[in-house]
């Protein structure tokens, strides 16, 4: 329960546990404002050597959220944070992809796959890939509530990134017109290797974004579909 989620991220705060390098934690049926304030404070306590903290819901609509993501400004260590079947308010997708930004420039992977998000919470994470600051060497948006919104501000952060590899993304709110907007995007960018969605049958990027983008980066890798 949310209790001993609690206890845990306190027991890992404790300078007692500076060997532990990664966290997983899976199927949580309860993640509340405690046991997130304590994520929160373990994230920004510095006193372990964490690299890698991975949080999975149960993938119901019984989702929770995630307010800690502010203290990742004040982190030196993780690398990895996954929050997976979250469902974070604009509030809280603020915080964290201000964090990300403002933090001391080692987070290198973001994965929010199946996490639920505002429009507004997606145009905070574009805002922060476009950031000069911003180090994120892989970002997974996968099974997210991608709209073409969403896809068309990340489409323009593609323009300005500089750091970015790898980009996984979800297409089951978007049409051909977020399609478009992330194709414009890549035009204009030389750093990203792989752009890859993460799509159920029924959801796959039209046929002529596929060809579009292997025709416009000429390397047929850089778009992969699975």
């Amino acid at each position: 329960g949310e209790e001993g989620l609690v206890l845990l991220a306190k027991a890992l705060a404790s300078k007692n546990t500076t060997s532990l390098e990664q966290v997983h934690l899976e199927h949580l049926s309860e993640f509340g404002s405690k046991a997130s304030q304590a994520f929160g404070e373990l994230i920004e306590s510095n006193k372990t050597s964490l690299r890698v903290l991975s949080l999975s819901m149960k993938a119901t609509n019984n989702r929770a959220g995630f307010s800690g993501g502010e203290s990742l400004k004040y982190n030196t260590s993780l690398k990895r944070l996954a929050l997976l079947h979250f469902d974070l308010s604009t509030r809280d997708a603020i915080l964290l992809a201000r964090g990300i930004q403002e933090g001391a420039l080692v987070m290198q992977q973001l994965s929010l796959v199946g996490t639920r998000m505002t429009t507004r919470g997606l145009k905070a994470f574009a805002d922060m890939l476009k950031s000069s600051r911003t180090k994120l060497d892989e970002a997974n948006f996968g099974y997210a509530n991608m709209t073409n919104i969403g896809a068309h501000a990340l489409g323009r952060a593609f323009v300005f990134n500089q750091s970015l590899r790898v980009m996984r993304v979800g297409n089951r709110n978007m049409t051909r017109i977020g399609c478009e907007a992330l194709k414009d995007g890549l035009a204009f960018n030389v750093k990203l290797e792989r752009l890859v969605e993460m799509s159920t049958e029924s959801h796959h990027m039209p046929i002529e974004f596929v060809r579009d983008v292997c025709s416009m980066t000429r390397n047929e890798e850089r778009l992969q579909l699975r």
